[in-house]
């Protein structure tokens, strides 16, 4: 292989050809705009175009998974092959041409990547199939529970305008009880007609102890008020919406099966790539979210505080002179991964004295509640990023840093770092006023 390097940047398209133009090593532009598919005969021939014998460096986004095929095949050929972030790609870009957006523009700024910022490129984690996998079902699990969240807020909303005095929580709700009756009774009409008491009869295999009849008994005088509010002047087309709900009911079961489903296929891929569970063992970690660090961390290096970084947890700084303003989180990483960074930080700090006192300092100087947990999330991804790259048992400290108990972290909480009612009120209104002057 000749000594004679070539730097290429490639433009994938989804649904339109790849287009890719090569730069030498003094930034020189050396061909014009190649265009190909990915296939392995389009593939050969831009390996030709280029010059097979040169050693080829190419520099892509990460855009769906177009780039997988490509990448596999060009670094099968024994050539180089990066990924870039498409903000990085983007910022370049504006600096190159501030008006201007085009394929061409795009696999210029992606070759002139190695010149600008060598940092930016990470070879593509291609070789390890279960970490793909394992990333891929951790996405569509975050996908199907915004899903789901949106089926039930839409169920949730339709119910409150038709039926207002039916004021039950959205656990209740979607109970076996609640669910049955937005599947087959949510309609004054037929129930009125059925009585009160075959009313009762048909939701008693339904009813938990907690619940009681009562709970069938208000049901039952709440669509009673929602006939007499709307009338009989057909106001409310109380089948359409019976339809509505039914459908949306029968939406949500579905996803919750496939959420059911991907949870399984995870727990598999989570014990095969990480079968210590040591990361359980931090608290705040279960094996819902577990299995979300695993998928993040996986085939990928990080400096010391690197992690918190990837999560866009980090403040932007803006420094100029005397003048050093850190601002809101950078919220560059996934935001699935933040999502379960929020929730374990969130636990952690009622169980481990070192993250409760960080939590405690802020709310103490004003800040709410969320602000807060960010600080958390932030030591909370070091925390997680050093147990995986050990692999070891996480051990609960005091604020010395002796090894404690679970009850005594509790203790030491609750004594010292818990959020009194009277300041959580006080802040509220601090930050009501401020809002409003």
């Amino acid at each position: 292989m000749s000594s004679t390097v070539v730097n290429v940047g490639i433009d994938l398209g989804v649904k339109s050809m790849h287009q890719a133009v090569g730069f030498d090593t003094e930034g020189q532009k050396i061909t014009g705009l190649i265009k190909f598919n990915t296939t392995t005969a389009d593939l050969d021939k831009l390996i030709d175009e280029l010059g097979r014998e040169k050693q080829l460096r190419f520099m892509m986004e990460p855009t769906a998974m177009a780039w997988m095929p490509v990448a596999q095949y060009l670094l099968a050929k024994g050539y180089q092959a990066f990924l870039v972030s498409a903000e990085k790609v983007h910022d370049l870009r504006k600096f190159y041409s501030k008006h201007a957006k085009n394929d061409r523009l795009d696999a210029e700024t992606l070759a002139r990547i190695p010149f600008i910022c060598p940092d930016a490129l990470s070879p593509p984690s291609i070789d390890d199939s279960e970490v793909n996998m394992l990333r891929r079902w951790v996405k569509m699990q975050d996908r199907l529970t915004h899903t789901i969240a949106d089926c039930k807020r839409r169920i949730l909303d339709l119910v409150g305008f038709a039926v207002p005095k039916l004021k039950i929580d959205s656990r209740t709700i979607f109970s076996p009880i609640g669910r049955q009756i937005l599947k087959e009774y949510l309609s004054p009409h037929k129930v009125k007609n059925m009585g009160h008491k075959c009313f009762k009869e048909a939701l008693m295999p339904f009813i938990t102890q907690e619940q009681g009849e009562a709970f069938i008994d208000a049901v039952y005088e709440a669509l009673s008020d929602a006939d007499m509010l709307y009338g009989d002047d057909g106001v409310l087309d109380w089948e359409g919406l019976h339809e509505e709900i039914r459908i949306n009911i029968e939406l949500l079961e579905h996803n919750e099966n496939a959420l059911e489903q991907v949870g399984e296929r995870i727990q598999v891929l989570y014990k095969s790539l990480h079968p210590s569970g040591n990361l359980e063992t931090i608290y705040g970690v279960g094996k819902e979210t577990a299995p979300v660090y695993v998928a993040a961390l996986s085939g990928r290096q990080f400096k010391e505080k690197g992690f918190r970084s990837f999560c866009g947890v980090i403040p932007k700084t803006k420094q100029s002179g005397y003048s050093n303003q850190k601002e809101k989180m950078t919220k560059a990483g996934p935001p699935w991964l933040r999502r379960a960074l929020y929730m374990s930080a969130d636990t952690a700090r009622k169980w481990d004295p070192q993250l409760a006192r960080l939590y405690y300092q802020h709310r103490m100087r004003g800040a709410p509640h969320t602000k807060a947990i960010c600080a958390v999330m932030a030591r909370m991804a070091d925390r997680i990023l050093k147990i995986f790259e050990e692999d070891r048992y996480y051990e609960l400290q005091d604020l010395e840093g002796r090894p404690i108990s679970s009850s005594t972290a509790k203790q030491i909480i609750k004594e010292r770092f818990t959020v009194s009612k009277n300041t959580m009120i006080r802040q509220r209104k601090w930050n009501r006023d401020l809002i409003s002057a």
